[in-house]
């Protein structure tokens, strides 16, 4: 199951890439570079499942069987990210890619703790500065990315 998925993901970000190639002038770095990395490295996992070879068995090992609990998993965490997509107009950056890596966090590992909480803050605070200040990257804006923005250039 997991090949599927990655092939699946390797054609997306095929496409993606592919459009990105149509965004013109320095806007279009970010999302090139981000979409070739990420194709790059779903291709190397795709190759590389499909080149292991099998526990005590010759050939490559191809394995569709994923246990339930995991599926359902995996379903969850991608109804989350299609959400994040939806509400990023809504909710601003770093809002919904702060509910996104929660929940996210949350699915995969069970209850996250008040430092796991704040720890994925932190970090979405730290990538909305940096795509703000060093790669200028435009984002969908809310009041906390309104707000950040007075004060990264008010203090800058």
């Amino acid at each position: 199951m997991r090949l599927v998925f990655a092939g699946i993901l390797v054609a997306v970000l095929a496409a993606i890439v592919w459009q990105s190639t149509e965004i013109r002038g320095s806007a279009a770095i970010y999302p090139m570079v981000v979409s070739i990395g990420a194709l790059v490295c779903s291709v190397a996992f795709l190759l590389a499942r499909l080149l292991a070879p099998a526990p005590q068995a010759e050939g490559p090992m191809i394995g569709l069987k994923l246990p339930a609990g995991k599926g359902l998993r995996l379903a969850a965490v991608a109804a989350v990210w299609l959400a994040y997509v939806v509400a990023l107009p809504y909710a601003g950056f770093m809002v919904a890619s702060w509910l996104a890596l929660f929940v996210s966090l949350a699915i995969t590992h069970g209850r996250p703790s008040l430092t796991e909480a704040f720890g994925t803050l932190a970090f979405v605070l730290v990538f909305a500065v940096l795509i703000k200040v060093v790669l200028y990257v435009p984002v969908p804006q809310a009041w906390p990315d309104h707000q950040l923005d007075m004060l990264l250039y008010d203090w800058l």
